[in-house]
């Protein structure tokens, strides 16, 4: 499988899905951590520090794939 330049690798992992939980001063959007956290829509990482994709602060995440396959595609394209 060949990624194009503007693909991105990155939808290849979907976000975890916002749902509203409603409250006593009204509803909230919040997402599930596959660790089984519950977080605000505001909340960039989960305590456990997985972002909405699963990836932790350490691992390296496809944004930083997509990143690297985009420089070196250009590079090629260049060349030619």
């Amino acid at each position: 499988m060949f990624i194009k330049r503007g693909e991105n690798l990155f939808n290849f992992f979907p976000d975890s899905e916002i749902f509203e939980e409603k409250g006593v001063f009204g509803t909230k959007r919040k997402w599930r951590c596959i660790c089984g956290n519950i977080n605000s829509e505001n909340d960039e990482r989960c305590a456990c520090s997985r972002d909405r994709k699963g990836f932790r602060a350490d691992e390296v995440t496809p944004y930083y794939i997509q990143d690297i396959l985009n420089d070196k595609i250009s590079l090629l394209e260049s060349e030619i």
